[in-house]
């Protein structure tokens, strides 16, 4: 290691050796464990997402997921544009792709005509249907015990599809269009033949996996 009193002559003035100091080995501040997303402080991850250039980031954000998006940042970067962004990114705001459709490609019942080009949507534009949980109201609507009051007139909060819509944005390339299809449930049908062992009721809603499961 350089010390100071090794770069300047012993008779050097105060302000020589203050200067040796600066540009010496011996600095009181752990570098390496600041700059490294698993060991520093928690106050400094903003700071150190910015140096790596972040921009998928929110505040409420669990620590754990801080951390990580700052350690992926550089991969991240590397797959914004391509067909894997998408993918990459969502799994931080919750969200999963079930299915997508890039045109133009053969089309899909109800959501396409004969030809490459789909009904009311523009060319090579990407469709995505996502997955992603929403937080119900406090005290949600229920059929006969519905009350005058704050809970039972509240909103779902659509912030989780605020964040995913956040999210393509960032992984697309800005030549890229896209959209996005949440309603990722359907009702349920006799067409399902759901089992008549109580686990599901009428009226109720199964998952989709593809496009072509019409909501």
């Amino acid at each position: 290691m350089i010390t100071a009193d090794k770069l300047v002559p012993e008779e050097s003035g105060l302000v020589a050796l203050a200067l040796a100091f600066a540009m010496s080995d011996e600095l009181p501040v752990p570098i390496r464990q600041i700059m490294d997303p698993a060991t520093t402080p928690a106050a400094f991850l903003p700071f150190l997402a910015a140096h790596r250039s972040v921009d998928l980031w929110f505040d409420d954000w669990p620590e754990a997921r801080k951390r990580l998006m700052v350690a992926e940042a550089v991969k991240l970067a590397a797959l914004k544009g391509t067909r894997a962004a998408a993918a990459a990114f969502l799994p931080f705001v919750d969200a999963e792709i079930l299915d997508r459709i890039s045109y133009p490609q053969r089309f899909v019942l109800g959501f396409g005509a004969l030809g490459v080009t789909p009904i009311d949507h523009k060319p090579f534009t990407t469709h995505f249907l996502i997955k992603v949980p929403l937080r119900a109201p406090v005290a949600p609507i229920v059929l006969g015990q519905t009350g005058l009051g704050d809970g039972a007139l509240q909103e779902v909060d659509l912030d989780p599809i605020r964040r995913v819509n956040r999210a393509l944005v960032v992984s697309k390339s800005p030549e890229t269009l896209l959209s996005a299809d949440f309603a990722h449930r359907r009702p349920l049908t006799f067409g399902d033949r759901p089992k008549l062992d109580g686990t599901h009721r009428v009226g109720g809603w199964v998952d989709r996996k593809t496009f072509q499961d019409l909501p």
